[in-house]
């Protein structure tokens, strides 16, 4: 039974057929169907995955397989290559975005690494500072009690064995000719000539000044030595 004012020329409609407003299937072809039931989700794509779906190549590998029989095996090499040409065809290569390489720190240099070097100098400042303060100490003793700064060996760089940290100062009343050409710019001779002078004044100079008055030191030389050397009596 059709509802009223449809038209009687119509069949009626179910719950498969399309409705009112709905085109026509095509003539010869069924009307397509949705099953929910049947959703599968995307497949994650790896690199070379293969492709799975409708290919011909069963049946050309049957035709190369009766044209190698025909043939008595002459198509054989055509059929290989042709057999390897497909199976490249039928992959195919998906590339995922690769997040960059994290980029590492800024150490990399001509020979070296700058942010190491960078903490290897603030090292070296702080040890140059450290050895500083350790001769204005040793210094500071000496003037104040040069028994003790004798007892322990201060500027005595000739000495093994110290356990006073002074800084490397030289004591210029005591230590022997080869200590003085630790001093840049002394030479064996120039360090011989000083021991000399100081024997002349009776075996020690009264002060670094009269060290480089009396022994003919070159001024450029005056601040290093005026640094290192002390003068205990």
């Amino acid at each position: 039974m059709q509802p009223p004012g449809a038209d009687p020329n119509q069949p009626p409609h179910s719950a498969n057929s399309p409705g009112p407003g709905s085109p026509p299937p095509a003539y010869g072809q069924p009307p397509t169907v949705v099953n929910v039931n049947n959703y599968s989700a995307p497949q994650p794509a790896y690199a070379w995955v293969p492709v799975i779906g409708s290919s011909p190549n069963g049946n050309i590998h049957i035709v190369h397989l009766l044209i190698t029989l025909f043939t008595c095996g002459a198509w054989a090499p055509v059929w290989i290559i042709h057999a390897i040409i497909m199976a490249a065809n039928d992959k195919r290569k998906v590339v995922y975005p690769v997040p960059p390489m994290p980029a590492p720190p800024s150490t990399i240099g001509p020979g070296y690494a700058p942010g190491i070097q960078a903490d290897r100098n603030q090292q070296a400042l702080a040890m140059v500072a450290h050895q500083k303060s350790r001769r204005a100490e040793a210094r500071r003793l000496a003037a104040g009690d040069p028994l003790t700064a004798k007892q322990l060996g201060v500027g005595r760089r000739d000495l093994r064995g110290r356990q006073y940290d002074d800084g490397g100062l030289i004591d210029i009343n005591r230590v022997p000719a080869e200590i003085f050409t630790q001093f840049t710019g002394i030479t064996a001779d120039k360090a011989a000539h000083i021991i000399e002078v100081r024997a002349s004044l009776g075996g020690a100079f009264s002060s670094v000044e009269e060290l480089m008055v009396a022994a003919e030191i070159p001024p450029h030389l005056a601040d290093e030595i005026a640094e290192y050397a002390i003068a205990i009596r």
